[in-house]
């Protein structure tokens, strides 16, 4: 029988949940070897500021530490070090107790860390949670140790919502939401906001709906967050089941503040009769997004900034130049250093085949740098595809297999951008390895960008031999 969300229920789940709270050991110390000279020491005290939750990100994995796919950044990476342990409250489950865990995140104290275990958390209903600085991780770094399972079941609906401020998910894996694997937003409408939400070291595979998905309820928006270093996939298994239609999206950021969205691989988000949404999309007036490092796969559609033509602006932002006049959708937002390809035959054959690798609908003030868009076959609209009279973009030093497409009165200033480049120029592009071959004729073919040039490359390799690489790897 199915554990209903009945009040008496709860209240005996958060019981529980306390019941366990008291019996555990609490840990006040680290529990992992920090390596000398990595991160930085902590107080003596247990005292530490919602700002100071971690000892430093740690360059050092668990020997058992793995990734999803070979085509994501590695764990362990200068771009994705392994996030570092925490001081205070640390609680350990095992999944053979995955029935207490609802009560446990729902009544956890501020600045709790509750550790996992491996093995397979199977749900009966979502986890919330709530309190400031609550983190929610495996044991072993690894993310492929520990699995959430939403079981596609409508009674559990999200597997994971974070209504607290600087809570932290990280180092797991979640399948089979019935809506989103993961959703960000404030706990209350009218309420106040939060911020600095962390989802770290993370796989969602095969949500209903789109994966990731951070937006507001009225004025009470979540900002400064990062989702980073994650896998965010649709396999043929979860694609077979349109539930909720072709809904299905990958990370979906609505009306949000200073978000970095980093270092992702992003892949499959398509459906064979349908259009589905994109794999990263910042919309419905966002601002200040910092789009960069992300490896995104096979998508109907890849990146986009901006979307909705027309409605009230329901959320101004004192300060940027795009305000008045036009809609505008998104502001200010930093799109570089990502790869997007189109290879698989399913989505090339699909109804809505491949539309565009990045698009900027409706954004003001976008930049757009050192991107690399490949596809063997012609997009929809474009490899870049900037359209209606709001649009202001600066397109620059972008490597792409098909030509840019302006439309519908968008302003655009461009220089440095190879459009029409071959295959030869990749490693392997049948993959998604968009990086350039030693001799590329694409070598040192962009344009110096001054203070705006991204200091480092997809890698984390610097930039600094003569003329730039277009594109999102510098050889």
């Amino acid at each position: 029988m199915k554990r209903t969300s009945h009040p008496i229920h709860r209240l005996w789940l958060t019981f529980v949940a306390a019941a366990l709270l008291a019996s555990c050991s609490l840990i006040h110390e680290f529990d992992r070897p920090i390596p000398d000279g990595i991160g930085s020491e902590l107080p003596d005290d247990d005292s530490m500021d919602d700002g100071d939750l971690y000892d430093g990100l740690i360059a050092v994995l668990p020997a058992d530490a793995g990734v999803s796919d070979a085509q994501a950044t590695p764990m362990g990476s200068g771009v994705c070090p392994a996030l570092g342990q925490r001081r205070g409250n640390v609680i350990e489950l095992s999944a053979d107790q995955v029935g207490t865990l609802p009560g446990l995140v729902e009544g956890a104290a501020p600045n709790t860390t509750i550790k996992l275990t491996p093995g397979e958390y199977t749900l009966d209903q979502g986890l919330i949670l709530g309190a400031d600085g609550l983190i929610l991780r495996s044991t072993t770094g690894n993310r492929d140790s520990v699995i959430i399972n939403g079981g596609a079941d409508p009674q559990v609906g999200t597997v994971l919502t974070v209504t607290g401020s600087n809570v932290t998910v990280a180092d797991l894996t979640i399948i089979d939401a019935h809506t989103h694997g993961i959703h960000v937003r404030a706990p209350e409408m009218g309420g106040p906001g939060r911020t600095g939400p962390l989802i770290y070291n993370v796989r969602v595979a095969d949500s209903r709906s789109s994966a990731i998905v951070v937006d507001s309820q009225g004025a009470a928006y979540m900002d400064d967050g990062t989702i980073g270093c994650s896998v965010v996939e649709l396999t043929p298994r979860g694609r077979m089941d349109t539930v909720n239609g072709c809904l299905m999206g990958g990370i979906v950021l609505s009306r949000t503040l200073d978000w970095r969205i980093h270092d992702n691989l992003v892949k499959g988000i398509f459906c064979e009769d349908d259009l589905a949404l994109h794999g990263i999309h910042i919309a419905s007036q966002s601002a200040r997004t910092v789009v960069e490092g992300n490896r995104v796969l096979d998508c109907a559609r890849g990146i986009g900034i901006g979307y909705y033509g027309e409605g009230e602006i329901m959320r101004p932002y004192e300060g940027s130049n795009c305000l008045g006049g036009d809609y505008v959708d998104d502001y200010d937002s930093l799109v570089r250093n990502n790869f997007v390809a189109a290879n698989d035959p399913r989505l090339l054959t699909s109804t809505a085949g491949f539309q565009h690798g990045i698009g900027i609908w409706n954004a003001c003030n976008t930049s757009v740098y050192h991107n690399t868009v490949f596809s063997p076959r012609a997009p929809t609209d474009a490899p870049i595809d900037i359209r209606y009279p709001s649009t202001t973009a600066r397109l620059k030093n972008n490597l792409l297999s098909h030509g840019i497409r302006v439309r519908d009165e968008a302003a655009v200033t461009a220089d440095g951008n190879l459009e029409d480049v071959p295959p030869s120029l990749f490693v392997n592009p049948a993959t998604g390895d968009l990086h350039l071959k030693a001799d590329s004729e694409a070598k040192d073919r962009g344009v110096e960008l001054g203070v705006e040039a991204p200091p480092v490359d997809i890698d984390g390799d610097a930039r600094s031999d003569g003329l730039p690489d277009p594109g999102a790897d510098e050889l």
